[in-house]
C-alpha cells in the first residue's frame, strides 16, 4: 500500500515544476522568432495599407471631379451652351469668384457673393493631398481667355470631340510648395510651355485625375497627357 505522503509529494513536485515553467519567460530563440514574424507581417501589411490609402485618395479626387462636372453642365445649360470660363490669369487667384470655381460654387451648395477665405469653404475643390488649398486647374489656354481675344465664349457644340478634350485636372504649384490656400491658381499650363508654376499634378501613383469636357473622368499618365497637344485643343 502506498504511503500517504507519496501522492502529496508528487503533487508538490508538479506544482513546483509548473511554477518554474511559468516563471522562466521566453528563450532567445522564441523572442527572435516572434520578432521575425512581426517583421514579416509588417512588410506585408504596410504596403497594403499604403495602397488602400492611395486608392482612397484617387477615389476622392475623381469623385470631386464628377461633382464639378455636374456643376459645369448645369452652368452650361443655363448659359446657352457655353463652356464655363476661367477668365484672365490675374483673376484666377484662390479667393476670386471670377473664375470657374466661383461660377460653379452656387451649383455645389455655396451661396453668397463673398470671396473664398479658405479651401474648407469648398471641400469639393480641395486637394486630397494638401487640403489647405484647392487641387484642380482649368485648361485655360484653349477653353477660356486666350480664345476670348477673338471670340467671347467657347460653346460646347463647337468642340470637335468633348470626350477627348481636357477640361480640368489635378494641379500643383511647382514654384510654391507651401500648400497654402494662396499658392493655388485656377488654371494649368498646357503642353509646350516651359513655365513650371501652375501645372498638372501627377502625384496619384504617377497619374493625374482628369475631367474631360464631355463629363467623364479618368486617371492619366504624364506620357499620355502632356505628349498629345490635341487632348488640350480640339477646337
Amino acid at each position: 500500500m502506498a504511503h500517504p505522503c507519496q501522492f502529496s509529494c508528487v503533487d508538490l513536485r508538479r506544482v513546483h515544476l509548473s511554477s518554474a515553467d511559468r516563471g522562466r519567460g521566453f528563450t532567445l530563440v522564441e523572442l527572435l522568432t516572434v520578432i521575425v514574424i512581426i517583421a514579416i507581417l509588417a512588410a506585408i501589411l504596410i504596403p497594403v495599407v499604403g495602397r488602400v490609402r492611395a486608392n482612397a485618395r484617387q477615389t476622392k479626387a475623381l469623385s470631386n471631379l464628377r461633382q464639378i462636372s455636374v456643376a459645369a453642365q448645369l452652368w452650361s445649360g443655363e448659359n446657352h451652351g457655353r463652356v464655363v470660363p476661367c477668365f484672365l490669369p490675374s483673376e484666377g487667384i484662390a479667393s476670386s469668384l471670377r473664375n470657374w470655381t466661383g461660377l460653379l460654387a452656387p451649383y455645389l451648395g455655396r451661396a453668397g457673393t463673398k470671396d473664398f477665405a479658405d479651401a474648407g469653404e469648398m471641400p469639393v475643390y480641395a486637394s486630397v493631398l494638401e487640403p489647405d488649398r484647392f487641387g484642380y486647374g482649368y485648361n485655360y489656354a484653349y477653353l477660356s481667355w486666350p480664345k476670348r481675344t477673338s471670340k467671347p465664349w467657347v460653346y460646347m457644340n463647337e468642340v470637335v470631340s468633348p470626350a477627348n478634350t481636357l477640361m480640368i485636372a489635378s494641379s500643383r504649384n511647382g514654384t510654391d510648395t507651401s500648400g497654402s490656400f494662396d499658392s493655388w491658381r485656377s488654371y494649368i499650363r498646357p503642353p509646350g510651355l516651359s513655365l513650371t508654376d501652375y501645372v498638372v499634378d501627377f502625384s496619384f501613383d504617377g497619374r493625374a485625375t482628369v475631367l474631360w469636357l464631355d463629363g467623364h473622368v479618368s486617371l492619366e499618365t504624364e506620357v499620355v497627357l502632356m505628349a498629345d497637344q490635341s487632348l488640350w485643343d480640339l477646337l
